[in-house]
């Protein structure tokens, strides 16, 4: 059994989806675009996955851009992002405070 991770990805990264394979092209759009807007609300850059870019893809080209979301790969740079992140938060933080107290 493997254990469960407690780490929070913040909606840019999470297992592939049961019935992937079964999905419609309406569930599959709509989950190519959750993940666009999870990405880029969360690092500010484009995916270049706009709803008019992807509703001319194949239903196969959509599931494997949710496979590819889903991957140990986007695990780890999701990971990065967020620790990027929380580093930057806590450098800002520690910046005002010291201007604070001059």
């Amino acid at each position: 059994m493997k254990a469960k991770s407690n780490h929070d990805y913040k909606g840019l990264w999470k297992p592939t989806p049961k019935g992937l394979q079964k999905m419609s092209r309406k569930e599959l759009l709509k989950e190519v675009n959750s993940i666009r807007r999870k990405w880029e609300n969360y690092t500010g850059i484009s995916q270049q996955l706009d709803y008019s870019i992807i509703k001319d893809w194949k239903d196969k080209d959509l599931r494997e851009t949710i496979k590819f979301y889903s991957s140990q790969e986007t695990k780890q740079a999701a990971k990065k992002w967020i620790e990027q992140k929380k580093k930057q938060e806590k450098e800002s933080i520690i910046s005002k405070l010291k201007r604070l107290f001059k």
